[in-house]
């Protein structure tokens, strides 16, 4: 499995004009708190297909596919569930409470 950190990332989101990040949060969670530009795909209908084709319909295939939850550790369940994926995705260490601790990002709470 591979990761990143929440200041790797970062570095990151600013550097790139477009990341593919995919949340794999429940729908309340995403819509409660969500990072501008990730897509949001519950880690219970994740599989390699479906990232597949939104990477197809973004125009991103071979681009990397960066893993996003609260803590970080639905992430690693949805690395292992997309294995069979080209390239392997980037877990993003500690997920959005990482980020929000880190600032500097594009993040929107709308509780």
């Amino acid at each position: 499995m591979k990761s990143i950190t929440a200041a790797e990332f970062k570095k990151n989101y600013h550097s790139k004009d477009k990341l593919i990040v995919i949340d794999v949060r429940s729908p309340a969670e995403f819509k409660s708190q969500s990072l501008r530009g990730a897509s949001n795909i519950p880690i219970d209908m994740l599989n390699c297909v479906l990232v597949e084709n939104h990477l197809k319909d973004n125009d991103s295939s071979g681009d990397t596919v960066y893993l996003l939850c609260k803590s970080g550790q639905r992430s690693k369940m949805a690395s292992e569930k997309l294995a069979g994926l080209a390239q392997a995705p980037v877990c993003v260490e500690g997920g959005m409470d990482a980020l929000i601790r880190e600032g500097g990002l594009d993040i929107f709470i709308l509780d």
